[in-house]
């Protein structure tokens, strides 16, 4: 009876979160810090049931959770920056700026290893907190959520929503690195 009520608790909670999320993306932009705010309480709710955790132990993990995930999400909006930048070199062909390409391209890369380090330290610093079992239960929540929020924000591309809808489904695969209409790409001198 109990897992009846969470789970009628949880899908009305992602309903609540889709809903919201839906209306950021019919206007035409991705999901605001609000939305990241919903989406961050759905995370360390559904985490608290995952690794069965207690009131006091949950408020030690919450500060180290909430920390990554806001600067992973930096992270990914400065990467996110700089390939934006290599596609408008890339678009505009013989003026293209061979110098702006290099160093967009460094920093996208340089910011995926801080990425990769910050993840690091992340699970150095919950193995402090949590057991053997949790940190597994952890990994595997991780991956999963991540995996779910991808889903929805592709389906929410695919009902009209950012960019203007391009009726992707899940099984089509990801966009165009170059977006709908990309400049061919230089050819490379002999």
């Amino acid at each position: 009876m109990r897992e009846n009520r969470f789970y009628f608790a949880s899908l009305i909670a992602v309903a609540f979160i889709a809903l919201s999320a839906y209306s950021a993306f019919a206007q035409g932009r991705g999901p605001g810090k609000k939305h990241w705010e919903k989406i961050e309480m759905l995370r360390i709710w559904k985490l608290a049931d995952v690794l069965k955790l207690q009131e006091d132990e949950m408020a030690k993990i919450i500060p180290i959770i909430r920390t990554y995930h806001a600067t992973v999400r930096d992270k990914s909006n400065e990467r996110e920056s700089a390939i934006r930048n290599v596609r408008q070199e890339l678009r505009k062909n013989e003026e293209m700026d061979s110098k702006k390409i290099t160093k967009n391209v460094k920093r996208a890369t340089d910011v995926e290893a801080e990425v990769v380090k910050i993840r690091q330290n992340h699970y150095r610093q919950l193995g402090k907190q949590l057991n053997a079992e949790q940190m597994g239960r952890y990994l595997i929540f991780e991956i999963r959520f991540q995996e779910e929020i991808r889903n929805f924000m592709t389906d929410m591309k695919g009902w009209g929503g950012r960019r203007g809808g391009r009726g992707r489904t899940r099984n089509q695969g990801p966009p165009s690195t170059l977006e709908e209409n990309p400049a061919p790409l230089p050819k490379e001198d002999d």
